[in-house]
């Protein structure tokens, strides 16, 4: 006799079915990214790489300078307890801003980045 947990497995797969069905696009896109990485030489998959970090650091570098601004305003003792909290409040805005532009690109070059890695 089958016991419930072998019916639940039957009618909705295992955990690791799951995964792998939801898994799967994205696998797909990655080998398909890494057909394309792979006949790269050392040196076009170092420029592939640098490419990557510009666009990262492209898309971070105006929060970056305005956060490295507000923190050297913070070192300054002459600053009103006011302003300094204005400041730093900025600044974790700024963080905050950053981290999501981030995780953001990363999501965009996911795939060549993982075909790099990879290829690598």
């Amino acid at each position: 006799m089958a016991s419930f947990s072998d019916i639940l497995k039957k009618l909705f797969g295992s955990k690791a079915d799951r995964d792998m069905k939801a898994i799967k696009p994205v696998l797909e896109k990655v080998l398909a990214a890494y057909d394309r990485i792979d006949k790269l030489s050392n040196d076009e998959l170092r420029a592939e790489a640098e490419a990557l970090k510009a666009k990262i650091r492209e898309r971070t570098s105006a929060d970056e300078t305005r956060k490295a601004e507000c923190r050297s305003k913070l070192q300054d003792v002459n600053i009103l307890p006011e302003e300094k909290e204005k400041l730093a409040g900025e600044v974790d805005k700024l963080t905050k801003k950053v981290d999501e532009e981030i995780e953001e690109v990363l999501n965009e070059i996911l795939l060549d980045a993982f075909a790099i890695m990879k290829s690598t």
